[in-house]
């Protein structure tokens, strides 16, 4: 069994787009993105997307996962489509969702911080250098619980300014 891969949330999130399933919201901080709460499974998930001609060019997506030092604590994903590879869209997508769901989480909730996690292979060179920039921490070994294989968490603790 694989890692979860954010690429297939991508997907078929463009699938949902493609044959009006779902419409997106544009953001507030940042309008060249557009945001998607939904439940599948009874689980929370907030999808985030860069747009362009229809096509989605990057892709983030927080689910609640469990609570890290007793605060609520997010689980991240994010991908970009080969072709849009090496260009900032990951760093950019990841940042701009981090800001959009900071400000409606704070502005909404009497929650004042909380963790956003990013479980990432350890073979995956790319993913790493982008959440190493965005989170500014250093990844702690791990095995990712769903594939079974060796991995870095990142953690970030967003809080209310």
């Amino acid at each position: 069994m694989e890692m979860t891969d954010p690429h297939d949330g991508l997907n078929e999130l463009q699938k949902a787009l493609d044959n009006k399933l779902v419409q997106m919201t544009q953001c507030e901080l940042h309008p060249e993105i557009n945001f998607l709460f939904d439940r599948p499974n009874e689980e929370y998930r907030f999808s985030y997307a860069r747009i362009e001609g229809g096509k989605i060019i990057a892709f983030c997506v927080l689910v609640l996962a469990e609570p890290l030092e007793g605060r609520t604590c997010l689980g991240v994903g994010y991908a970009v489509p080969v072709e849009y590879r090496n260009q900032g869209f990951a760093t950019d997508i990841l940042t701009k969702a981090i800001d959009e769901f900071s400000l409606h989480t704070f502005n909404s909730n009497d929650i004042d911080s909380f963790y956003l996690e990013a479980i990432v292979s350890r073979t995956n060179i790319p993913s790493q250098k982008v959440v190493s920039k965005v989170f500014n921490s250093d990844p702690r070994e791990c095995t990712d619980s769903f594939s079974g294989e060796p991995a870095y968490s990142y953690t970030k603790l967003i809080n209310k300014i």
